[in-house]
């Protein structure tokens, strides 16, 4: 079973840092689990938001950011120097509180593959989420091709396209990639209920993974999947009782915001 650090591992780290992904790689996670977003000067960013999220990120100087302004605080409208001025670790996140509290800042695509391929012994798997929805083109992100192909020109340039996974809500996204990237391994992210066979009718092809919220998940929609060759990559998935169910229902990964939880529950069950 793959396990996925999300956002690197964000129960422990600040989540998409350079920090998150040196500890998931340490844990040992088979995958890292990210998402992108692009700024103004075209660099592809990690981050889960196209702005700075008031709840773990403070502006140059330590100012704090009101929840009713971060919006404007819009990568696709800074430059990735401005970008990496602001602080997004040392604000304790109310929601883990066993996250581990530093001066870091959201890096580029480029800076945690290097780390990946530099730290691991071994052919580390990418999980990277297209931060895409139809209102936000060209206000908080290009166009969904553009978006696609600057994503895919860094992979490429990296030689880590073959153990990368795409994903994205967006089926215009998915849709694209698979267009000029017929090979690319593409996972379609769900948060809605309803069965699979429905969610697939909005996409124009089969991906290779299905990754629907784990609360909506069942052992008659993993048997569709598998009958369809596509794997199940349930997300996100963090206490005990959750992980043993996922595992139980034996579905090919999981994503979790505590890998090392899943490891060690893993290591119990084999």
């Amino acid at each position: 079973m793959q396990v996925h650090g999300h956002r690197g591992c964000r129960g422990l780290m600040p989540e998409n840092t350079l920090e998150a992904f040196q500890l998931a790689l340490e844990l040992g996670v088979d995958t890292l689990e990210l998402d992108v977003c692009i700024s103004k000067d075209r660099q592809v960013v990690v981050s889960h938001e196209p702005w700075f999220n008031h709840l773990f990120c403070k502006q140059p100087y330590g100012i704090p950011i009101d929840k009713r302004h971060e919006q404007s605080l819009n990568l696709y409208r800074m430059n990735y120097a401005e970008i990496q001025r602001f602080d997004c670790g040392t604000k304790p996140h109310p929601l883990f509180p066993e996250q581990k509290k530093i001066l870091t800042r959201k890096p580029l695509l480029q800076e945690v593959i290097t780390l990946a391929e530099t730290f691991s012994k071994r052919n580390i798997q990418y999980n990277i989420e297209i931060k895409y929805i139809k209102a936000g083109a060209e206000v908080f992100h290009p166009d969904a091709a553009t978006f696609s192909d600057l994503l895919i020109d860094v992979l490429e340039s990296n030689q880590v396209q073959k153990r990368t996974m795409i994903q994205c809500f967006d089926t215009d996204v998915l849709n694209y990639v698979h267009r000029v990237r017929p090979q690319q391994i593409l996972s379609y992210l769900v948060e809605e209920e309803g069965s699979i066979t429905t969610h697939l009718k909005r996409l124009g092809f089969m991906p290779q993974v299905y990754s629907p919220d784990y609360t909506f998940l069942t052992a008659a929609e993993i048997e569709s999947a598998h009958k369809l060759n596509i794997q199940v990559i349930p997300w996100t998935v963090n206490e005990e009782e959750d992980l043993l169910k996922m595992i139980k229902l034996k579905v090919d990964g999981i994503i979790s915001d505590y890998p090392d939880r899943l490891i060690e529950l893993l290591k119990k069950t084999e």
